[in-house]
């Protein structure tokens, strides 16, 4: 097909040639003729170029007609184009499905160019960070989210950990920032509110931390009872004793255990404990002095003063009680 619309081509030069030139030669002026003859081909071959010319300028959707090579010519450039609008048709439709399964998630999803401009985001990010598609499109990140931490996390690009920030409007909301790049130094930005998630675990963290405060005082009674029991070992009934020593071990198992959950606990908060309060010393010093008599029968004097402290009363009883336990086991009794 397509020698044969060369070949088809070449004969119409040939031809219009050939009748220029008899024509000329008629009249005779055989150069005349010839050279009229290919004028008239040549101004054919730029009638059909200025076709082609506002076909692709886009003048008219329909294929110009054509005869001989520019037809054929034509018909390729027509199916290409055919070919190139489905293709982009159905890569609209890919990027339109994508773009509505994205918007459809329940985390927010940011497109950041590499100038630090929004390019897209879908619906929950739109709600989480409060934007505007039409009006904030465009506009560089840090005027969206208007936070020092932010911008610092973004220029450092080392995106290992998540970015916990809050927006001004919205204090009590606590959202996580996942940053990956990608291509050409754009970033795509996660953003997943993780309220509930992190109240959960401030209260996960504060009950274990209440819990082994609680559990601290009662321990270290029944330790000092079996410490005393311990020391007078031998005089127990020998029936007794193994039992006085696996209680005196899981006791000891216990405590240890309810110290680790404390140390846990305050390396896990970052935040300063809810329970801080004006606690009276002289009520606390006498209720921590009742607890120790009732395990140690010696006398304990304590000069106080009527002072207040502010402070967490479970870390202050418990810290009261290790003291006064220590003093009255390694004090002598005449002291």
């Amino acid at each position: 097909m397509r020698g044969q619309a060369w070949r088809l081509e070449a004969r119409r030069l040939v031809v219009v040639a050939c009748v220029g030139a008899l024509i000329g030669f008629i009249f005779g002026e055989i150069g005349w003729g010839l050279s009229i003859g290919l004028a008239i081909y040549s101004s054919w071959i730029v009638l059909q170029v200025r076709r082609v010319d506002n076909w692709f300028a886009g003048a008219s959707d329909d294929i110009p007609e054509a005869v001989g090579v520019w037809g054929d010519l034509l018909d390729k450039i027509y199916r290409l184009q055919k070919r190139e609008r489905a293709a982009q048709d159905d890569l609209r439709a890919t990027i339109k499905r994508v773009q509505e399964s994205v918007d459809a998630l329940a985390d927010g999803v940011m497109l950041v160019n590499k100038h630090s401009d929004l390019e897209w985001c879908n619906r929950a990010a739109r709600r989480l960070l409060g934007i505007q598609l039409g009006r904030d499109i465009g506009q560089p990140v840090f005027n969206l989210i208007r936070d020092p931490r932010f911008k610092t996390y973004f220029d450092q690009k080392e995106y290992d950990e998540a970015l916990g920030l809050s927006m001004p409007n919205r204090p009590e909301q606590l959202l996580q920032l996942h940053f990956t790049e990608f291509g050409r130094n754009d970033r795509m930005i996660i953003v997943r509110d993780v309220t509930r998630i992190s109240k959960l675990e401030r209260m996960r963290s504060d009950f274990v931390a209440n819990v082994s405060h609680e559990l601290k005082t009662p321990i270290t009674v029944l330790r000092g009872y079996l410490e005393q029991m311990v020391d007078y070992y031998d005089e127990l009934p020998e029936r007794w004793h193994p039992a006085i020593s696996q209680m005196n071990g899981q006791a000891l198992r216990m405590n240890a255990l309810i110290t680790d959950l404390l140390t846990l606990s305050r390396l896990e908060s970052e935040h300063t404990p809810k329970d801080q309060a004006l606690i009276n010393m002289q009520e606390l010093i006498a209720a921590v002095k009742e607890d120790v008599l009732l395990v140690h029968e010696r006398e304990i004097n304590i000069e106080t003063a009527d002072i207040a402290l502010v402070g967490s009363p479970t870390e202050v009883r418990s810290a009261l009680t290790n003291l006064m336990v220590n003093a009255v086991k390694y004090t002598a009794e005449d002291k």
